[in-house]
């Protein structure tokens, strides 16, 4: 419900990771929380991604989209604030903005090199304003079958290659 615009995100990683916490397993399953940049330490790449001096992504941030970037931002800051003391590797992935291309198709069976990079959040000079959902997707899949530790507990913001 628009009119309501109460939180769903910081809501629901608290209850991920509390599920996760109680579970029984003898290892625990990653979390992989996607999110945006533009948020917390991503902000200032936020702005340089969406252009026009940054004033794009300080409208979206602070105005045009501000409850759902409050949203996302307290469940963020929640599943920094305590993936260690729950123990727990909590992973988020910071897309920039989400794009479609018209009758693209990603084969996620062939081992080509990847459609996207990832950065820190520091990071300014490699970031652009698309990334296509497939590739989004594309790198879940990777940080799902990382065996480097390249995924763990860790902030990566996503771009198209």
């Amino acid at each position: 419900d628009p009119k309501n615009q109460a939180p769903v995100c910081r809501p629901g990683i608290e209850s991920i990771m509390r599920a996760v916490k109680e579970c029984d397993a003898v290892e625990k399953p990653k979390i992989f929380i996607m999110s945006s940049i533009i948020l917390s330490d991503s902000y200032a790449q936020g702005k340089a991604a969406w252009g026009c001096c940054g004033c794009i992504g300080s409208f979206m941030r602070w105005k045009f989209l501000r409850n759902c970037f409050d949203d996302m931002e307290a469940a963020e800051q929640y599943g920094l604030e305590n993936r260690t003391s729950m123990g727990l590797d909590v992973v988020f992935l910071r897309a920039t903005v989400l794009a479609d291309k018209k009758d693209y198709h990603l084969d996620y069976s062939a081992n080509g090199q990847p459609k996207y990079y990832v950065v820190k959040s520091d990071e300014l000079g490699k970031v652009k304003m698309n990334i296509d959902r497939q590739h989004v997707v594309e790198c879940f899949m990777d940080a799902a079958t990382d065996k480097e530790g390249k995924f763990s507990n860790c902030e990566w913001s996503l771009f198209d290659a």
